[in-house]
């Protein structure tokens, strides 16, 4: 790939994951748990689904893989949500037993 279409190639990718991202952001209240999701973890499966469906919506190859990247990101951040707050909460319990 020259220089010339790469850089195109990143810009796309790079606009699609903005225009995308401004869809979901700006909604501070979103990460907080809500009646229909029990933690942030929650909220993080929901938004890599949501990118998963982006990236099963688009034939871009570079596209769909980038939305592939954010869903892989979601899904592991939620992987390391579950782990503090699992954390957070033993040394509660700990806290309150001594």
């Amino acid at each position: 790939m020259t220089h010339g279409v790469r850089a195109r190639h990143d810009q796309l990718t790079n606009a699609a994951l903005a225009a995308w991202f401004g869809e979901i952001s700006g909604t501070e209240a979103s990460f907080q748990c809500s009646p229909c999701m029990s933690s942030r973890s929650d909220e993080y499966r929901q938004r890599a689904a949501e990118a998963k469906n982006r990236a099963a919506q688009t034939s871009s190859l570079s596209i769909k893989s980038a939305f592939e990247d954010v869903a892989r990101g979601w899904l592991l951040l939620a992987e390391q949500t579950e782990w503090i707050e699992g954390r957070r909460s033993a040394l509660r319990d700990e806290d309150t037993s001594n």
